[in-house]
């Protein structure tokens, strides 16, 4: 009996802190937590987003590869975005298909965010924004 209390009871709290915390973005998105933004970069060269500090921006960008370019880096505001993850996510055949990158807004303000390529293969070969996002964080 005692021992049914007490789980009660612990589901009870777990329930408070979940509810309580869904007002801000420490809860998980099936808590009702904020689930940031999530951008699927499909056919966009340019796009923009806001956010609040603290607030996690996914970028999902098709690979360059299958059209001859190569990744030739990312470009961005470290003062107010932090790149906290970055991912080369194969295909059905294993090349590369779809870079997705996990950024958190540090402070306010504006931020721009450059996916940069160049020619599969020619070092040399100049340097194009394949993506470009411009990111206004909000306090």
């Amino acid at each position: 009996m005692i021992r049914a209390a007490l789980t009660v009871a612990a589901c009870l709290a777990l329930c408070l802190v979940l509810c309580l915390s869904a007002a801000c973005s420490l809860a998980p998105e099936w808590a009702g937590g904020d689930a940031g933004s999530s951008l699927d970069m499909e056919g966009d060269h340019t796009t923009e987003v806001s956010l609040g500090v603290g607030d996690p921006l996914t970028l999902e960008v098709r690979s360059p590869e299958p059209g001859g370019y190569e990744l030739a880096g990312t470009y961005f505001d470290s003062d107010r975005l932090d790149m906290t993850s970055f991912k080369i996510l194969p295909g059905e055949d294993g090349d590369p298909d779809q870079l997705e990158y996990l950024f958190t807004a540090l402070a306010p303000g504006q931020a721009l965010v450059e996916v940069r390529v160049r020619a599969k293969g020619i070092p040399d070969a100049p340097i194009e924004v394949y993506k470009r996002v411009l990111v206004t964080i909000e306090e």
